[in-house]
């Protein structure tokens, strides 16, 4: 099962948050046991920031196979700290994959995106989407 949230976490605490909940979700019903550190519940985080609040977001960078929620919540915010510096001191985000070394504190590029084809989100087109709640819908 992968699910894809819409952009609009705004910090590390807030996406591991989020999946916290979200294990205790899968848990209760029985789909997974959620264990981030044995790779049973695998989190990867897309990071884009906006120049401005009403603006687009920028390009993104993203981590992979973070390994714990301590960890999720410092890679997000290393990496939103790093968009800032990198925009401030006017350089471009380079849109690729990056781990996070637990050690360090820091993010890592593995590969770039720019080129490849495949890192696109694939739908399933036998699955249709599970909308678990919508503006017009109460959660």
């Amino acid at each position: 099962m992968e699910l894809v949230t819409e952009p609009d976490m705004k910090s590390g605490l807030e996406a591991a948050s989020f999946v916290k909940e979200l294990r205790l979700l899968l848990r209760k019903l029985e789909t997974c046991d959620g264990n981030i550190q044995d790779g049973s519940l695998r989190v990867d985080a897309n990071i884009s920031i906006k120049k401005s609040e009403s603006g687009p977001l920028g390009t993104k960078t993203e981590i992979k196979n973070i390994s714990g929620f301590k960890f999720l919540a410092k890679a997000i915010d290393y990496e939103i700290k790093r968009h800032i510096s990198e925009l401030e001191n006017g350089r471009e985000i380079i849109e690729e994959t990056r781990s996070f070394d637990e050690k360090r504190g820091i993010t890592v590029a593995t590969r770039g995106k720019s080129e490849l084809q495949d890192y696109r989100f694939m739908a399933e087109h036998d699955l249709p989407p599970l909308v678990l709640y919508s503006d017009s819908l109460p959660p």
